[in-house]
């Protein structure tokens, strides 16, 4: 029910939030994606007024009452990037452990980064996210890279195609996927 993400930046973390918001709809939840640098407060009042908009942004806004008075476990906070947030890390902690007690369903995004301030932080953070399943998105290395190059180049012709011609395709799409890829076109 409560996940931290952590990734390097542009890894892939926004997307997946999108796709487990979609997931999460329909499967009968109330999703809400909040960005992190949206995040100002640790008050719960004012973390509620920003659910709020938030949810209007996505919804209807004349659903608002009715999100309001929903169960809080039918509710999916995603909170995007939360190491975006202006906040500093003793008042981020704050926010989570009063997020926590309210909310069941909690999926986090941070940078790869965002441990280390536990390491600056008075407080650690392992009792904020105690209840938490910690994932990290892993780096898409050059081999992993070229077994996708590989593996899209022979799709519908494993039986067909000939080793040289397929060598041959996969190291041009290579060249051009590094070139994209080091100029930083696509992440």
């Amino acid at each position: 029910n409560k996940v931290l993400l952590l990734g390097d930046e542009k890894s892939g973390k926004t997307s997946l939030c999108k796709a487990l918001y979609k997931y999460y709809y329909n499967n009968s939840y109330i999703p809400v994606y909040i960005n992190g640098d949206r995040v100002k407060t640790t008050t719960i009042t004012d973390f509620i007024k920003l659910l709020g908009k938030c949810y209007k942004e996505q919804y209807s806004s004349d659903t608002l009452e009715q999100f309001n008075q929903l169960e809080n476990r039918r509710k999916l906070l995603i909170i995007d990037d939360f190491n975006k947030s202006k906040l500093n890390s003793k008042h981020k902690s704050l926010l989570l452990s009063r997020l926590n007690e309210i909310y069941p369903n909690i999926i986090i995004t941070v940078n790869e980064l965002f441990p280390v301030e536990e390491i600056v932080c008075e407080k650690s953070r392992t009792d904020d996210f105690k209840d938490y399943q910690q994932l990290e998105i892993l780096r898409f290395a050059h081999s992993l890279r070229y077994e996708l190059i590989n593996k899209w180049n022979s799709l519908g012709q494993e039986k067909t195609i000939q080793p040289s011609e397929l060598t041959h395709k996969n190291d041009t799409a290579k060249r051009v996927v590094d070139t994209i890829v080091g100029t930083n076109f696509v992440p």
